[in-house]
């Protein structure tokens, strides 16, 4: 297990990962009130980021902190890859915020596209790096059927449904949370 250790940073050493767009905006309300809850009491959460300074979870903290001249906030610094940084915004947003059951949805749809787009990145990559006479991976397969061991497995679809008809490309393990949201 990741062992968690807070660190004061300054808040110029931090920025947005690409993928925290999939998680919307609070409301201007929400943010008059965690604004008004920083200038009374600080930053009270650390925000949660890469090693490389790019923030997964607590960009409205880090534009508050901006906003209101704070230097510097804690952080919790995580190390892993593109695909469970994507997992890390998907699954605080969805446990935590305040989102509709439509965005909550959404922000797993989203997720899995993201992870589709790397597996599907890496493959390219490695057809580009085969040697001249290696065997060529079968691409008609596919991210569901072929499965590249550097990939998690809730990013590769199944055709399970429960209780009614589920988008397609809904990620195996997150079937569930979806048919929950939706039904």
């Amino acid at each position: 297990m990741e062992q968690k250790v807070v660190k004061n940073v300054p808040v110029e050493s931090l920025r947005l990962h690409e993928s925290v767009g999939i998680v919307p905006e609070m409301s201007l309300e929400e943010w008059e009130e965690l604004l008004e809850s920083i200038k009374e009491k600080g930053i009270q959460v650390p925000v949660h980021a890469l090693e490389d300074g790019r923030i997964l979870d607590g960009r409205h903290r880090l534009k508050a902190a901006k906003e209101l001249g704070i230097k510097e906030i804690d952080v919790i610094y995580h190390q892993m890859d593109d695909i469970a940084a994507i997992e890390f915004i998907r699954d605080t947003a969805t446990k935590r915020r305040n989102l509709t059951p439509a965005q909550r949805a959404a922000v797993v749809l989203e997720a899995e596209d993201l992870c589709r787009q790397i597996v599907e990145e890496k493959r390219k990559n490695s057809l580009g790096n085969l040697k001249k006479g290696d065997k060529r991976p079968d691409l008609a397969l596919g991210p569901s059927r072929e499965k590249d061991s550097n990939i998690p497995d809730e990013c590769y679809s199944t055709h399970r449904e429960k209780d009614g008809e589920i988008p397609d490309g809904v990620p195996g393990p997150h079937r569930e949370k979806v048919v929950k949201i939706i039904f």
